[in-house]
């Protein structure tokens, strides 16, 4: 794994930063977990994928958009991977993912009421005695006192 400094453009459906960089004279895509729109990071990049991950090492420029999430269990919990943006960030990334599906239809974003407790279910894995949520890209169980969305 290396470190790059990466700008990000957009944000992934799965709720990864977008981010390309050069490798062997081509460019290339990673999605950069915990970034946000219009950011500067360094990151580790493991480019053994297509496309290639990153994880943040350091945030050189933060994202306008960009806030602290609410919950202490953001980085090693895989269920909340907007948590770290504004509504208004969540908002205007979430209507670009569906004009960019839907090119020419009319987008409408109807929000949560409330940005905390608005999950009615969740699911909850078992693994080795242990019970929780899936860790981020794993199968790894995560203990979570709390959830503050649910």
């Amino acid at each position: 794994m290396k470190l790059v400094t990466v700008r990000t453009t957009a944000m992934a459906p799965s709720g990864e930063a977008v981010a390309h960089f050069e490798r062997d004279g081509a460019r290339r895509a990673v999605l950069v977990r915990g970034g946000a729109p219009d950011e500067t990071v360094r990151a580790r990049l493991d480019d053994t994928s297509r496309p290639a991950r990153g994880d943040i090492v350091e945030i050189v420029e933060p994202s306008p958009g960009r806030e602290t999430a609410a919950c202490p269990f953001v980085a090693a919990c895989g269920g909340c991977d907007w948590m770290h943006l504004s509504r208004d960030a969540q908002a205007s990334a979430h209507v670009a993912l569906a004009e960019g599906a839907f090119p020419g239809v009319p987008v409408a974003f109807h929000e949560a009421p409330s940005a905390l407790a608005y999950r009615a279910r969740a699911r909850i894995h078992a693994r080795r005695g242990r019970l929780g949520f899936f860790g981020a890209r794993s199968h790894d169980v995560v203990r979570v006192d709390a959830c503050v969305v649910l």
